[in-house]
């Protein structure tokens, strides 16, 4: 028997089909590549089978349990076209919660955070969505900061405001990385607004930041602000959402952005909303999550999006999926590999790669 390498095994379609995602499965011969060439003149060669590693969900750290800031390093992922519970993944750099994240298709970012019990984190992680392990050093953010958001396209990756401990604020400085390389992030531009605790999403050209809590914390964002990953000119004003909420997230297609759950002034809310991310506008009503959650995490691919984890009263493991292109409630997924709030998630997939 050979390892699967993604077209260099067999013709005989039952035995080439990946059941992990390209890894370890088992075919039962191996060609030249001239035999390939024969084959494929054929029609005889087989496809890759159905699993493609750039529709990975991959959900990152958080918080596990109650108690003084008990966080994970734990990572797991799901495919996100299918259903079923998670997989480990590897573990990432630190035990953080609150990090910021972003992706191309084929690496993954985690940025900032807060260490477990001591502090913000300044540090950027990333792995190799297509294959399990664990995070390596990227480089450092331009502080060291928690409850910040992240977008990114294929070339980009941007990390918004988020609060800095050490001043006791919240900021609205936009780092910038470029996502195949290493190295320290630059700054980009600023946000609108002072916030954190928000949430953001893409498309290829722009990323747009919603809700959170302003500078001193002393109220929840309704605004809606974007900024173009082209150019370095500050964030503009895109709309409002329905309710001022923060510790909420969002996910995307290539065209349109859902904002899902949060704290808002009377608690924790299953409220979903949608706008149209190459228009500027307020958000729209788009259903329901399954329970009212806080601090939960959204990806997506070309069509579905996936929420994962969160706070509902009790820190959940819960899987959940949206069609974009349509409005409703969620559909049950699968779940974690164990319960989570504060965590974040990414894909190679979203809708700022599309």
């Amino acid at each position: 028997m050979a390892r699967y390498l993604g077209g260099l095994l067999t013709a005989d379609e039952s035995q080439v089909l990946p059941s992990d995602n390209y890894e370890d499965t088992s075919g039962n011969a191996i060609f030249t590549s001239d035999e390939q060439y024969l084959l494929n003149k054929s029609n005889l060669w087989p496809t890759p089978g159905n699993v493609n590693p750039s529709d990975r969900g991959i959900f990152m750290a958080g918080i596990y349990t109650t108690g003084s800031y008990p966080n994970a390093d734990r990572m797991d992922f799901v495919s996100i076209s299918s259903t079923g519970n998670a997989t480990n993944f590897g573990d990432y750099s630190n035990f953080a919660a609150y990090i910021a994240t972003a992706s191309s298709t084929t690496r993954g970012i985690g940025a900032g955070g807060r260490l477990q019990a001591s502090g913000d984190l300044n540090v950027i992680s990333y792995i190799t969505i297509a294959s399990a392990g664990n995070a390596t050093d990227f480089g450092d953010l331009q502080r060291a900061k928690q409850r910040l958001g992240g977008g990114s396209n294929s070339t980009v990756g941007v990390f918004y405001g988020g609060y800095w401990s050490a001043g006791g604020v919240g900021i609205n400085e936009i780092d910038k990385i470029t996502i195949a390389s290493t190295g320290n992030a630059t700054d980009f531009n600023d946000m609108a607004t002072e916030r954190y605790s928000h949430a953001t999403f893409s498309s290829s050209t722009r990323g747009i930041s919603f809700g959170g809590y302003d500078e001193d914390s002393t109220q929840l964002l309704n605004s809606i602000e974007f900024s173009l990953f082209a150019s370095s000119g500050s964030a503009t004003d895109f709309g409002d959402l329905t309710t001022a909420t923060g510790l909420l997230t969002g996910l995307s297609s290539a065209t349109r952005g859902v904002i899902v759950g949060g704290q808002t002034s009377g608690g924790k809310t299953d409220t979903m909303e949608y706008v149209t991310m190459a228009s500027a506008g307020n958000a729209t009503d788009f259903g329901n999550l399954a329970a009212s959650t806080n601090q939960q995490a959204g990806t997506s691919n070309a069509t579905r999006g996936l929420i994962g984890g969160g706070d509902t009263g009790s820190i959940i493991n819960v899987l959940q999926y949206i069609t974009i292109a349509s409005t409703g409630d969620t559909t049950d997924f699968g779940d974690l590999t164990t319960g989570r709030k504060a965590l974040g998630a990414l894909s190679g997939a979203h809708g700022g790669l599309q």
